[in-house]
């Protein structure tokens, strides 16, 4: 699983290493902390429907748009 936004797989199987299975997420690359959130931004467990959240930046993910910080600050950060 990848984004435009993240600049990178974030969730994807390692080959060699675990199962494949088309079309799925599979386990966090290294250094990503996935979680996810409910509609008031608490982390929720187990099996569960939220929103998918990375707990903490890493290198590639974006950071801005250019010229328009505050446009990037809307967009992305709005609802939690």
């Amino acid at each position: 699983y990848w984004q435009t936004e993240t600049g990178s797989h974030i969730l994807t199987p390692l080959p060699g290493a675990v199962a494949l299975k088309p079309g799925s997420g599979g386990m966090p690359c290294f250094g990503i902390v996935p979680v996810i959130v409910d509609d008031k931004g608490n982390e929720l467990q187990g099996a569960c429907a939220g929103k998918l959240m990375i707990k903490k930046s890493f290198p590639s993910i974006m950071r801005t748009v250019y010229g328009d910080h505050e446009r990037f600050q809307k967009t992305y950060f709005s609802e939690l």
